[in-house]
């Protein structure tokens, strides 16, 4: 019996979060609603140390997008093809795990915005928050518009472009997951990669080369290993570390402005207190919101749905 959760991919997961963090740590050098910073990078804290992750962070949400075609394909490619899954399940699954956090903090990251802009004359960082891109970011599509802007809670993007992702993955599989499709979709998003959605390209490339990962471990025999569940905590809290880190920024920039302080955030120990304010905030976010969430909106129809992984 194969394992239903793939725990050494949270350490990926948990490194592909920390690498996010810790490449947004240059917004508290933001100055402007324009986009200058005063920030040398060289001056960033440990600098000499984490330096790919403050110049290549961003490569990260590649390996999301990856490790989510992955998992998709492993978990779900077969279950949908027989119609073990119902789309109603799929899609609930996906609703519940993804949405009551991204709702919370988008009102959360909306309302300190306007805060921000009354009391220091400028949004902090993502500029274009209108009630346009508000409606956007609701219903998750904010990224999927070739004039995308980055808005509200900015790196939700790419969880928007996630959920047009799994509506392609959800497409491929019923009809017949197929190494092949998986190919024709790579090759597809490596297209798409040079247009005007290449943020979409970028997320199709990627989740399809995850799903080929999956037809080659199947086809050379490799069974997933079940060990490792100590590391579920770090890819458990991965969608926490994601989502909050931007609002926590936002919420000390708004006091650090009100209250007039001046902080050198080329020493350390800022850094430090942000990755403790970031992982701290998470657990207890995934414990205390995001799974009673996911039980709450689940046992909804509970009577229709049977027991699968997340």
């Amino acid at each position: 019996m194969r394992p239903k959760h793939l725990y050494l991919l949270d350490i990926l997961r948990g490194l592909a979060s920390l690498s996010i963090v810790l490449w947004h740590y240059q917004h508290f050098f933001w100055v402007s609603a324009e986009g200058s910073t005063q920030l040398q990078r060289a001056t960033l804290p440990l600098y000499a140390i984490l330096w790919p992750f403050y110049d290549k962070g961003y490569v990260a949400v590649d390996v999301f997008f990856g490790i989510s075609g992955l998992v998709f394909y492993y978990l779900y490619s077969e279950a949908l093809y027989d119609r073990a899954v119902s789309w109603r399940q799929f899609w609930l699954f996906r609703f519940s795990r993804l949405y009551p956090l991204h709702f919370i903090t988008l009102l959360y990251v909306a309302a300190l915005q306007a805060g921000v802009k009354a009391e220091l004359g400028n949004y902090f960082v993502y500029s274009v928050n209108t009630p346009e891109q508000f409606v956007l970011n609701l219903f998750f599509v904010q990224h999927w518009m070739p004039d995308r802007k980055l808005s509200f809670n900015g790196p939700a993007w790419s969880v928007s472009v996630e959920i047009l992702l799994y509506a392609v993955f959800f497409l491929v599989a019923t009809a017949r997951p197929t190494v092949g499709g998986a190919a024709v979709m790579t090759a597809l998003g490596a297209v798409l990669w040079n247009s005007p959605i290449h943020d979409i390209g970028r997320g199709v490339e990627c989740f399809f080369a995850g799903g080929l990962a999956y037809f080659l471990f199947r086809r050379i025999g490799f069974r997933p290993l079940s060990f490792g569940r100590p590391f579920r905590l770090i890819g458990d809290i991965t969608y926490s570390t994601y989502l909050l880190h931007f609002p926590l920024q936002l919420t000390a920039a708004f006091w650090i402005g009100v209250l007039g302080l001046t902080i050198d955030f080329t020493r350390p120990i800022w850094l430090f207190g942000y990755l403790g304010a970031v992982i701290g905030l998470s657990i207890p976010c995934y414990y205390a919101f995001e799974l009673p969430a996911q039980k709450w909106l689940r046992s909804l129809t509970a009577s229709q749905l049977s027991k699968r992984p997340t």
